[in-house]
This record gives structure tokens, C-alpha cells and sequence, in this order.
């Protein structure tokens, strides 16, 4: 859970809702085994060339139960209890036309 923890704060730790759009969209694609990376979202986010995990590593500083409260709470809510805030299996940290966002980051599909 702390590699799960750290991914998420990397991509978004600016809210509880940033962060729990994050592992929701680990979620959403790993009910559905997208890209056949898995059925977990673990393996969607350490898949070759998805989320930060493969290709900055910035993740590593959040390491060791180094994440905020929030972040845990939105990761502990999306894998244990199935709370979603979106159906989209996509993001980028920038404006994509016909994303909708939802904390720092663009959602879409």
C-alpha cells in the first residue's frame, strides 16, 4: 500500500479529491484489465510507460509512509470500500479538450 500511497501523492496531493481521482482512474482501468496491464491498481500503475511510477520515479520521496492523511484516506476509500469520483481511465496535468477536472489534473478517455 505505501508504493500505492506514494504514486498517488506524486500525481496529485493537493486535495482528498485530486487524490482519489487519481487512484480512481487505477481503479477503473484495472476493473476492466486496460491495455491488459492488470487486474489490480498496483499493476495499472507500475505498468511500463504509466503514471509516474515508470518514467520519473518522482514517487520514491513519498516512500515510507511519507504521504499526507488525505492522500491515504482517498487511496484506503477507492481499493477497500469502491468510493469512485469519475468514470475516466486517462489524465494529464494540463487542459485536454473534453476533459473535465477534477483536481490538479484533465480527465478523459
Amino acid at each position: 500500500m505505501d508504493l500505492i500511497y506514494s504514486i498517488t501523492q506524486q500525481e496529485d496531493n493537493k486535495s482528498y479529491e485530486g487524490a482519489l481521482a487519481v487512484i480512481t482512474s487505477a481503479c477503473n482501468r484495472a476493473e476492466s484489465n486496460w491495455g491488459g496491464y492488470g487486474t489490480d491498481p498496483l499493476s495499472q500503475y507500475t505498468a511500463k510507460g504509466q503514471y509516474d511510477y515508470d518514467i520519473y520515479g518522482y514517487y520514491k520521496q513519498w516512500l515510507n509512509g511519507n504521504q499526507y492523511d488525505y492522500v491515504r484516506k482517498a487511496v484506503d476509500d477507492a481499493v477497500t470500500k469502491g468510493k469512485r469520483n469519475h468514470n475516466y481511465f486517462s489524465f494529464k496535468g494540463y487542459y485536454v479538450e473534453g476533459g473535465e477536472k477534477i483536481g490538479g489534473n484533465w480527465y478523459h478517455n
